[in-house]
C-alpha cells in the first residue's frame, strides 16, 4: 500500500501536469524555492516516489480522458445532430424570424448551429447555418451497420446473405430517408 501524499505534494503534481511535465517550475511554484538547482534536485527526489508517480499518471489519464470523446459521446453528439430542427433554435412569429437568445438555448440546440452572421442594409439579413444533419444520420447508419459500402452481400445483417429479391434493404431504406431529408 502506498503511502499518501501531502498537501503540497498534491499540489506538485498537479501543477506538474499543468505545466507539461516541467518538475522545475512546479517545485518552484509550490514550495516557492528560488534557486533552480535545489527546485531541481528536490523535483527530481519527488518524481521518484511511487505515490507521487500513482498520483501523477492519474491526473495525466483524466486529463486525456476529459479532452478525448468517448465511443458513447460520438454517438451522442451525432444523435444531436441527425435530431436537430431549426425550430429548436429559431423563433417563428409572424413573417419575423429569429434566433432564440442564446441563454435560451440548451448545450445541445446550440451545439447544432455552426454559424451565425447578419448584415444591416435596406434590409436586415440574419443567416444561421446548422450543421449538417445528413452527414450525422449517414455516420449513424455506417455506425449500425445500415450500409454494405461493397454494394453486395448481406445487408439485412441477420448473416443469411439473402434479401428476399423483392424487399428493400435496410441501405435502401436509409439512402431513401437521406434523399428525403436533403430535399427538404
Amino acid at each position: 500500500m502506498t503511502k499518501k501524499l501531502t498537501a503540497k505534494q498534491m499540489a506538485f503534481c498537479e501543477v506538474y501536469v499543468e505545466m507539461n511535465n516541467n518538475g522545475l517550475a512546479a517545485y518552484k511554484h509550490v514550495y516557492a524555492v528560488k534557486k533552480d538547482t535545489t527546485a531541481k534536485v528536490n523535483a527530481s527526489k519527488l518524481l521518484t516516489k511511487a505515490n507521487v508517480r500513482a498520483y501523477i499518471q492519474e491526473l495525466q489519464d483524466k486529463a486525456t480522458s476529459d479532452r478525448i470523446m468517448s465511443r458513447e459521446e460520438v454517438l451522442y453528439r451525432y444523435t444531436i445532430l441527425a435530431r436537430s430542427n431549426v425550430k429548436d433554435v429559431l423563433k417563428f412569429n409572424g413573417s419575423t424570424v429569429t434566433l432564440k437568445d442564446s441563454e435560451e438555448l440548451t448545450e445541445e440546440e446550440a451545439y447544432t448551429i455552426q454559424s451565425v452572421s447578419s448584415s444591416k442594409g435596406k434590409t436586415d439579413k440574419l443567416e444561421i447555418k446548422q450543421v449538417d444533419k445528413i452527414k450525422a444520420v449517414e455516420g449513424l447508419a455506417k455506425h449500425y451497420g445500415l450500409f454494405n459500402d461493397k454494394g453486395s452481400g448481406n445487408e439485412s445483417g441477420d448473416g443469411s446473405g439473402d434479401d428476399s429479391g423483392n424487399r428493400e434493404s435496410a441501405s435502401d431504406r436509409v439512402r431513401g430517408t437521406i434523399s428525403r431529408l436533403k430535399k427538404r
